[in-house]
């Protein structure tokens, strides 16, 4: 599925070994293949050792591999587990063809919403809206959230808790920087 989206993808083609970091993250990229690289963050060698939703400055249009000296890693999103690996630049990835998919947001759950998702931005003449890409969402998080939400609601029901005016799944997440 997600290789016939990569055709539609009107980003540049690139081999893995030719892709530096980006300015800011999550990064979202697709191999040629549709195995989708959604990267949130970084492991640095110094100081608190982790940087989320971005990586320090210093970094930013440079090869991963020429950064090992700084960096332990990636925090990367594949399956709903989150994984330290390396970057597309990486001898595993090198000779990959990839696409950045751009236009598109990693959403997770904030205190006012658990909604989570790969969604884009639609905008309209008076309005704006998003819009969930299921396959994306899948192949990040291992379900959509309306199927996390279905999957629930059953098993609230047959185990006699569910109530109309609690919303589940409750999902959170810690706001808080080390």
């Amino acid at each position: 599925m997600l290789a016939e989206f990569y055709k539609t993808l009107d980003s540049p083609e690139e081999l893995g070994a030719n892709i530096l970091i980006p300015d800011h993250g999550p990064a979202l990229y697709l191999s040629e293949r549709g195995a989708l690289f959604c990267y949130m963050g970084i492991i640095s060698r110094e100081g608190n050792g982790t940087s989320v939703d971005g990586w320090p400055y210093y970094l930013r249009g440079k090869l991963a591999e020429k950064s090992k000296k700084l960096i332990k890693g990636f925090y990367r999103l594949q399956a709903g587990c989150i994984l330290m690996t390396n970057f597309l630049d990486h001898e595993f990835y090198s000779k990959t063809k990839f696409k950045r998919v751009k236009n598109y947001i990693v959403s997770l759950p904030v205190a006012s919403s658990c909604d989570y998702g790969i969604v884009r931005r639609i905008n309209s003449e008076h309005s704006s809206y998003f819009e969930e890409n299921e396959a994306m969402s899948r192949a990040c998080f291992g379900l959509t959230y309306g199927e996390l939400k279905q999957a629930v609601e059953i098993y609230a029901r047959r185990l006699g808790v569910f109530n109309e005016y609690i919303q589940y799944p409750r999902i959170t997440r810690s706001m808080k920087k080390r």
